[in-house]
């Protein structure tokens, strides 16, 4: 069994605060799930790369996760104020 990791992104994320998690995580065998916090699944970071999300976050709450990541930059300012992304992470910290 995987570990199952979700990252929620939203437009300005930082870029390497994403990519190399990302990429590490996946190599090591991990199930990573980017999410857009949009109905969009293209998320563009704060210097224009954008990244494709497998799954919008919405549409991603009804699984269960190991753990979550989330990228700093501009783009949290988004994710402080989602209550999806609020929850998620209230749950982790219960869970642990």
């Amino acid at each position: 069994m995987s570990v199952k990791i979700l990252v929620p992104l939203a437009d300005g994320f930082e870029e390497i605060e994403a990519v190399a998690p990302i990429d590490l995580l996946r190599r090591a065998g991990a199930e990573v799930t980017l999410a857009s916090r949009t109905d969009s699944l293209e998320v563009t970071g704060k210097c224009g790369m954008t990244l494709k999300a497998e799954a919008t976050l919405h549409d991603s709450l009804d699984h269960d996760y190991d753990l979550l990541v989330l990228p700093g930059g501009p783009g949290v300012a988004h994710l402080r104020k989602d209550e999806r992304v609020l929850d998620l992470v209230r749950s982790r910290q219960a869970a642990a």
